[in-house]
């Protein structure tokens, strides 16, 4: 397969599983994918949106790695925090 057919394949699948989930604020989510490596960008509420959008897409095929880019905002203080990169999964 084309390198940059595989590359739109893994992100329109991981932006659909977005857009199909309950979360409506993981409909603003994008995903870039290179060399194995997913990325999330965005901003979601709290942590467990955070933790939800990178279950959605760890078992696509051709992932190695999820770096979970997006930003956490608090809703009462209107702060936004990144917490850094997520772990391998596998």
């Amino acid at each position: 397969m084309e390198i940059e057919s595989k590359v739109r394949l893994v992100e329109e699948e991981a932006q659909k599983r977005m857009h199909q989930s309950l979360y409506p604020e993981l409909k603003h989510i994008v995903c870039n994918y290179r060399n194995g490596t997913l990325t999330l960008h965005g901003v979601v509420s709290n942590s467990h949106a955070r933790r939800i959008a990178q279950e959605l897409i760890e078992d696509l095929e051709g992932i190695e790695t999820v770096d979970n880019q997006l930003a956490v905002t608090s809703p009462t203080e209107g702060s936004t925090t990144a917490t850094g990169p997520a772990k391998p999964t596998r």
